[in-house]
């Protein structure tokens, strides 16, 4: 219950994903627990441990939870826009992997999104655009990924609208003024 009072207040995190999966595999393993003990197997547990380990270990990647944690926030916000209770913290987004810009740059495609959210997504995008250009990104071809490969092809669908987007580096941290006039920070933090 606790862990939905903070989703309803901030959002999802990597720590709050994970725990919600770690919750899941938890809870299969009191039920395995549940059913060794009355079939009097009780010498299965680790067994059973050890599936719930692996199991909660192969989820994460599965599920993606970079992407995950945007969807999530991203559909929090625009329900939350009826009521304007909640604000998208666009700025976390940036301590995420490059898993996580695919679904930023769907979410800022949408052409449903509202103007404040895809404003905050679009200021996300370029820092993370301003910050690939400024650094030397040479990769050897044994240094490859997949992930890195579709940020950079969904970066350069919306490269073009990100012009609108005036990034300010002439003191720390980097600043991005958003076409309607607010400005973003492009340095990540930390909150969990």
């Amino acid at each position: 219950q606790r862990l939905g009072l903070y989703e309803a207040a901030y959002g999802f995190s990597r720590l709050r994903t994970y725990t919600h999966v770690f919750l899941i595999w938890i809870g299969l393993l009191l039920i395995a627990t549940i059913v060794l003990e009355i079939l009097r197997k009780e010498n299965f547990f680790t067994f059973a441990m050890l599936i719930a380990s692996l199991g909660f270990a192969i989820s994460l990647p599965i599920l993606n939870v970079d992407a995950f944690i945007v969807n999530q926030n991203v559909q929090r916000e625009i329900h939350a826009q009826k009521n304007n209770t909640v604000d998208l913290d666009a700025q976390y987004f940036l301590d995420l992997s490059d898993d996580a810009v695919p679904p930023m740059v769907k979410a800022y495609q949408t052409p449903s999104l509202p103007v404040p959210v895809r404003e905050k997504i679009g200021a996300a995008l370029a820092c993370i655009q301003y910050t690939r250009e400024t650094e030397d990104r040479e990769y050897s071809w044994q240094s490859f990924q997949f992930s890195r490969y579709n940020a950079d092809k969904a970066l350069a669908l919306v490269k073009k609208d990100l012009k609108g987007y005036a990034v300010d580096d002439s003191e720390y941290p980097n600043m991005v003024t958003t076409p309607a006039g607010e400005e973003f920070s492009c340095s990540p933090y930390y909150i969990d």
